[in-house]
């Protein structure tokens, strides 16, 4: 089907990816770029950890909100639990290792209250691409409200109170960075 849809034949595909496996391990390493590209300016901004997580969650979730369900929908293939995806493994690996990162950081302030940095890594990194499983969100929530909500939602859940939220939001707000979704 892919083939047919590029007008190509089926083995320059497997002559370009030697195997399905291979293809998928590359489009997930090619949907991950921009949010590895967007991690390492945001590592030149100088703001709080606090802003930094905030505008973290927030620009993933317009990421994942924005982009065709279908093209995002390829992390949460069941196949990619096996050894043959090590590469798609690493590459969410690297993107729960940001917002660990991040929470380590926070951890330093007084601002949240961090319990198990590797468990909340991981919690705020599903809750930022449950935007593609949620049948129906996309009508009624825009991914900007998505990414709001989420944000706020994950940062309350570490401990952060309403005023800082507020400010932690404001900051974030201020920093000119998105996330740039590969062209699919």
């Amino acid at each position: 089907m892919m083939a047919t849809a590029l007008e190509a034949s089926p083995a320059s595909l497997f002559n370009l990816f030697g195997s399905k496996d291979g293809m998928l391990n590359e489009l997930i390493a090619y949907a991950a770029q921009g949010s590895f590209a967007f991690y390492e300016a945001l590592s030149e901004i100088n703001a709080t950890p606090e802003v930094l997580l905030y505008k973290s969650i927030y620009e993933e979730v317009i990421a994942v909100a924005s982009a065709d369900r279908d093209y995002v929908g390829i992390f949460y293939l069941p196949e990619l639990r096996k050894p043959e995806f090590s590469s798609a493994q690493a590459v969410r690996a690297t993107m729960i290792s940001h917002y660990a990162q991040l929470i380590e950081q926070c951890s330093k302030g007084d601002v949240l209250d961090v319990g198990n940095v590797h468990l909340q890594a991981e919690q705020v990194f599903q809750l930022t691409e449950t935007s593609i499983l949620a049948p129906g969100l996309a009508d009624m929530l825009s991914p900007t409200d998505q990414a709001r909500q989420t944000a706020a939602f994950c940062m309350r859940a570490m401990g952060c109170s309403e005023r800082e939220l507020r400010s932690i939001a404001k900051a974030a707000a201020m920093i000119d960075l998105h996330i740039a979704l590969p062209e699919a």
